[in-house]
């Protein structure tokens, strides 16, 4: 109950912001590339996080062909897109306020096209996008194929002015 009302603000903000973002900027085009389950993801799947699970399992996550597989298609995306958000939810709608974050930093940069991955439709993808970037949270921000950061990094960048030349650099060329 403490927890709850300790972030109402917080998600009243989010919520703000989003629905601000969408009224301000309609015209941001975002791609979506969804990554969906096989039957093959569901046998080896990365375990569930629960209190019972100890972490070295997820060490061995990243041998299976599984983590492989989306190694290589991730690495696919991110040689063919130029810019590519790794995130909790859509654009329209986010799952995490460290998400939402981003998107409105780069909303606000007024980039149009980029191509978001929502990591929630596949835990695998999740796992495998952490160990890929060696970064333990989402969201991860990519620019032509170079790991920009999640929240903490992007906005930092932002507000110090360093994250419109990269962003400005990645379009021109």
């Amino acid at each position: 109950m403490i927890a709850k009302s300790r972030f109402k603000n917080f998600h009243l903000l989010r919520k703000l912001v989003t629905s601000t973002n969408m009224r301000i900027f309609p015209f941001i085009r975002a791609s979506k590339i969804d990554f969906s389950y096989s039957s093959k993801d569901k046998q080896n799947a990365v375990p569930d996080h629960n209190a019972n699970n100890v972490n070295d399992e997820f060490k061995d996550f990243e041998k299976t062909d599984i983590y492989q597989t989306l190694k290589m298609k991730i690495k696919e995306i991110l040689e063919q897109e130029k810019i590519v958000l790794f995130m909790k939810g859509t654009p329209e709608k986010p799952l995490c306020g460290f998400s939402a974050n981003v998107v409105h930093i780069l909303n606000s940069m007024n980039v149009k096209d980029y191509v978001y991955i929502d990591v929630m439709k596949n835990k695998n993808l999740r796992e495998a996008i952490k160990i890929y970037s060696n970064w333990p949270y989402i969201p991860h921000l990519y620019v032509k194929n170079n790991f920009i950061g999640g929240c903490d990094i992007v906005s930092d960048l932002y507000n110090r002015g360093e994250l419109e030349s990269i962003v400005k650099e990645s379009i021109v060329k």
